[in-house]
């Protein structure tokens, strides 16, 4: 027995010992190769520190980027950051059940408004784009009672946008929630999906502009309303985006346009559309969208001057109908421009309720830019060299790392005043919820003693 089983362990041993020394030799060969390319590396940025006026490059470290060609590829881009996936994010920060009753609710009573199913008014109302949540949750609070005691005659959204709708010199809070030029965009899409996590909690449903066609992968989940920009409505990325998200969308006409992009918009957006986007694990997918039947237009007041004419209305809803989409409007009362008043909000919204009592149908909401104190504020300058996802404060101290950021400039700033664009105050807010409502009443009286 011992004779026969003697040359097969043999041969085991043997073959054992082959693998061994292939392993061996493959452990030294990565050795030697990982030896060479951080030499060459280190080469690298002395030559690159050497140039005058060239930065030394940053290792990325936990995310490089194989098979990119140094010499012909990537040649303007400084640095590459991983990015957190969408499904990551939504297990971290899920939604909760109040929250999406929320959702479901908002997205269900915008529908039904603007198509003429239901006769009350939409406002969405809130800051120009969030730079405190402290300050836009007791926005949030004091909106769930408005929206209480107002609940039979207007539909209350709060205005989240993250992204300043107007070009800045801040990024808004998902890009920069350190308000410091830090760019520390996982931080800030955590602070964005938590602050929208709460507020819907609340049971005040949310509206989000999309300037980024990347983000709604990580926050539409939460979103009642979806705003796209006067820059980007002829964008056939915006368009392909709005085809398929989840929730109402509407398309800001260009000044002077009299609608023409935003019509063109809406059509293109109810079409089914085959377009590149991203999944929920973070990779880049072949999407094909079943269409949007709830894009509408978001007609702007004219431009610097706070009227919103009857004409500009007609001739929006006249578009519509030729068009063939439906005919609900909502009306951005925003005044922008040089010379402009944002407290002329208020004179745009008197204009509006006028032909809301007058019977105008067509007019099914309106958009404010409204916080809890009036105006605007400038950031402070952010001082010395731009400390990029706070990592060097993090090597050194630890600071940075959570939810925290941007506290020390947030102390700097006045307490529920915009730092984009001005915004009306809570008081004024009240007053056009007031007679926004009393003008849905006259509309209601009006339209039953008709027939």
């Amino acid at each position: 027995l011992f004779g026969i089983c003697r040359p097969t362990t043999c041969v085991w041993q043997a073959k054992r010992e082959r693998v061994r020394l292939s392993l061996m030799a493959a452990v030294a060969h990565i050795a030697v190769r990982s030896v060479a390319v951080s030499s060459t590396r280190q080469e690298e940025r002395q030559e690159d520190g050497a140039r005058p006026g060239k930065r030394a490059r940053q290792d990325a470290g936990h995310f490089t980027e194989h098979f990119a060609d140094p010499e012909v590829d990537n040649l303007r881009i400084r640095e590459v950051r991983a990015v957190m996936s969408p499904q990551l994010l939504m297990a971290e920060l899920p939604m909760t059940r109040e929250g999406k009753a929320t959702v479901m609710r908002g997205r269900s009573d915008v529908q039904a408004i603007l198509h003429g199913d239901d006769d009350r008014f939409v406002v969405i109302m809130g800051p120009c784009c969030v730079h405190d949540p402290s300050a836009a949750l007791e926005y949030a609070q004091r909106l769930k009672a408005e929206a209480c005691r107002l609940a039979g005659d207007l539909c209350l959204v709060m205005r989240m946008f993250f992204e300043p709708p107007r070009a800045t010199d801040w990024k808004g809070l998902i890009f920069d929630p350190a308000l410091d030029q830090s760019f520390m965009v996982n931080t800030g899409l955590r602070m964005s999906r938590k602050l929208l996590q709460e507020v819907n909690h609340l049971g005040i449903p949310c509206a989000v502009g999309f300037q980024d066609t990347a983000t709604p992968q990580f926050l539409a989940d939460l979103v009642a309303w979806g705003g796209i920009g006067a820059q980007s409505c002829e964008s056939t990325l915006h368009r392909d985006m709005a085809s398929g998200l989840s929730m109402p969308v509407g398309f800001a006409s260009p000044s002077g346009d009299v609608a023409a992009a935003a019509v063109d918009a809406c059509a293109a957006a109810l079409q089914s559309r085959c377009f590149f986007g991203d999944t929920k694990q973070g990779t880049t997918a072949i999407v094909h969208s079943l269409g949007n039947p709830d894009a509408h237009i978001l007609l702007p007041v004219g431009g610097t001057s706070p009227h919103c004419p009857e004409r500009s209305v007609g001739d929006a809803l006249a578009r519509l109908e030729k068009s063939e989409l439906p005919h609900g409007i909502i009306v951005d009362c925003t005044v922008s421009g040089p010379g402009s008043d944002y407290r002329q909000q208020s004179q745009a919204a008197a204009e509006i309720c006028q032909q809301l009592a007058g019977g105008q149908r067509g007019i099914t909401g309106v958009l404010l830019q409204s916080n809890l104190v009036g105006g605007c504020q400038q950031l402070p300058l952010p001082e010395g060299e731009p400390d990029f996802g706070h990592r060097s404060s993090a090597l050194l101290c630890g600071v940075g790392t959570g939810g925290d950021v941007g506290e020390a400039v947030r102390r700097k700033l006045r307490y529920g005043v915009s730092v984009a664009e001005p915004c009306i105050d809570w008081t004024a807010s009240i007053g056009i919820l007031e007679r926004l409502a009393e003008a849905v009443r006259r509309r209601r009286q009006l339209l039953r003693a008709a027939g």
